[in-house]
C-alpha cells in the first residue's frame, strides 16, 4: 500500500473500493513496461529517489532508451515517495525543465 494515508485503508466504507484500486496498481507496477515503435520525440526528464527499492535509479535510467531528444535525470534524497519530503526541490526542479524546452511565443 505504499505511500496511502492509513486513515484511508482504515475506513471501512473506503475500502471495498480502495483494495481492489490498491491491488491493480501494484499488478501494473509489477508487469507493465513502456515500448513505443519508435522512440519518442521530446526530451525526458526523470526523477528517482537515492533509496528506492521500488524503482531505483538503474531501473529509472531505462527511460533514457525512450527518448531521441535529450535525456536528464534528477535524483533525490528519499524512497518511493520522496514528493513528500522533496516537494520544493521537485517543483523547481520540473519548472526548470519546462523552462528550458519551452518555446517562447511571439
Amino acid at each position: 500500500m505504499g505511500g496511502t494515508d492509513r486513515r484511508l485503508v482504515d475506513d471501512e466504507r473506503l475500502r471495498p473500493v480502495l483494495l481492489p484500486a490498491l491491488r491493480a496498481d501494484f499488478t501494473m507496477h509489477e508487469t507493465y513496461r513502456y515500448t513505443p515503435d519508435e522512440p519518442l520525440d521530446c526530451p525526458v526528464t526523470a526523477f528517482a529517489g537515492s533509496h528506492d527499492d521500488d524503482a531505483p535509479v538503474e531501473d529509472v535510467l531505462g527511460w533514457r532508451e525512450q527518448t531521441g531528444g535529450t535525456f536528464r535525470l534528477e535524483v533525490l534524497d528519499g524512497g518511493h515517495f520522496f514528493i513528500a519530503s522533496e516537494r520544493e526541490r521537485l517543483l523547481a526542479l520540473i519548472g526548470d525543465a519546462l523552462a528550458v524546452e519551452a518555446e517562447p511565443v511571439t
